[in-house]
């Protein structure tokens, strides 16, 4: 995998308009299983409530990069430390329905656990099976009107979770490269 995202030419979204957000796609493993790790958010958050998430939020000034945002925004939302991620790559750029150019970053989570999720923000933590968006069945896509504009939107369901809209389609970006290999 390291490997594949190395190689990955990262395509960037050049449109100056769009305010930048970085999200940190995390991967781990639990006894013989890979895992990624996502959020369900509250129902009292501004945007995107009660939705499986990837951590990651808006760029601040003082980030120095997406990767920056993503560490900082995971460490606020998840109460993990920076030291505990190796960066693995990026993904493509996701332009996101409310204005924003997310960089997706991918990395490696050591040592599992210890989670302090922002009870601001996060309801639930979840690590759920990678071989599980992988399964007969568990994709599926629907095309949808969108300001005027005709969008694929993917959805995955795993372990009774629902995981759609960026979030899926930021997924479907890794899922791509890792068959690739």
């Amino acid at each position: 995998m390291r490997r594949q995202l190395a190689g990955h030419p990262c395509q960037k979204i050049s449109d100056s308009q769009l305010r930048e957000a970085a999200v940190l796609l995390i991967l781990l493993r639990r006894g013989q299983e890979y895992r990624l790790l996502l959020t369900r958010r509250t129902d009292t958050v501004r945007h995107h409530k009660g939705e499986i998430c990837l951590p990651g939020g808006s760029r601040e000034p003082t980030d120095d990069g997406p990767v920056a945002t993503a560490l900082r925004e995971t460490r606020e939302e998840l109460g993990l430390a920076p030291d505990r991620f190796d960066i693995l790559g990026c993904l493509d750029d996701v332009e996101s329905v409310h204005g924003y150019r997310v960089t997706p970053v991918v990395a490696w989570l050591h040592q599992p656990g210890g989670y302090r999720p922002d009870p601001t923000e996060i309801a639930e933590v979840l690590e759920l099976p990678l071989q599980g968006f992988f399964r007969p069945g568990a994709h599926h896509s629907e095309t949808w009107q969108h300001r005027g504009r005709r969008e694929r939107v993917h959805f995955y369901q795993v372990e009774g979770t629902e995981v759609w809209g960026m979030t899926a389609a930021i997924l479907r970006q890794l899922f791509s490269l890792l068959q690739q290999s």
